[in-house]
């Protein structure tokens, strides 16, 4: 089924831990796919190409996938997921 945004997400890589991040994007997977994203800025971060931890949240919080699992009704509960690969 769908699995909406959750309100905010707790985010742990080998090198931090980020809480209350909030992800505005629909799926259970989101978390997951958060957690990497931090866990390759954490890499940059170690290699010298620091990112400020509020540039993170912002862009986590903000990002759009327009027609990649996008609710566009919801009565009936319709969703765009035209954008994959």
């Amino acid at each position: 089924g769908l699995h909406p945004p959750l309100a905010s997400v707790d985010v742990a890589t080998p090198r931090s831990v980020r809480t209350q991040i909030r992800l505005d994007l629909l799926g259970r997977h989101q978390p997951a796919n958060a957690a990497c994203a931090v866990a390759a800025l954490d890499l940059l971060a170690a290699g010298g190409l620091p990112v400020p931890d509020a540039a993170i949240r912002q862009g986590l919080r903000e990002v759009r996938w327009p027609a990649r699992v996008e609710l566009v009704a919801t009565a009936p509960a319709v969703v765009l997921d035209t954008a994959h690969n």
